[in-house]
């Protein structure tokens, strides 16, 4: 009668240890499904090969920002006409005159959530002067697009554009060409 108890309350231990890696499961599932949808929601796009031309950092600089995120040769700051449906459309370094989508794509995640483009407009003698700087506010990785009504050339030219971490220090630079739309 003693062992037929002892086989009992095995089985049922058995039964509970069952039971909760089979919650546990369930509920990892639940979580990576809903981490998921989050990242969907904050259009933050997983980061694709593409064979699209390329364009290489302008700025030459390894020094570590107070994000965390270094400024190296691994983080990309380039341009296109738009994105769309997790597409960037007409990569290039050259524009007319009018609004552009910048694309960061950084070799490490970055964390903070608000971050600055400043941009500015390379002068003739390599002086630079400031146009504007537009406040961002991103999801936590390492691949963003930004689109602004401010985030646009009305003069051709050379212009650089540099994405600053919350504290203004720079994390990524790149450098496009704007003509005139005639």
């Amino acid at each position: 009668m003693e062992s037929r108890k002892g086989q009992i309350r095995f089985l049922i231990a058995l039964f509970i240890m069952g039971a909760m890696l089979l919650s546990c499961s369930k509920i990892k599932e639940l979580v990576s499904d809903k981490d998921k949808n989050a990242k969907e929601e904050t259009k933050k796009e997983s980061t694709k090969e593409s064979t699209k031309e390329s364009t290489k950092e302008t700025s030459k600089d390894d020094e570590k920002t107070d994000s965390g995120t270094k400024m190296s040769s691994g983080n990309r700051l380039y341009f296109c006409e738009d994105y769309l449906q997790g597409e960037e459309v007409n990569v290039a370094k050259t524009f007319t005159t009018g609004r552009l989508t910048v694309m960061v794509k950084l070799a490490e995640k970055i964390y903070d959530k608000d971050v600055f483009l400043k941009l500015e407009k390379i002068n003739d003698d390599g002086s630079k002067k400031e146009v504007n700087t537009i406040s961002f506010t991103i999801p936590d990785g390492d691949y963003f697009f930004f689109k602004h009504k401010d985030l646009g050339f009305s003069k051709p030219g050379i212009y650089k554009v540099t994405m600053l971490d919350k504290h203004k220090s720079p994390i990524v630079s790149g450098e496009v060409t704007v003509t005139s739309s005639n």
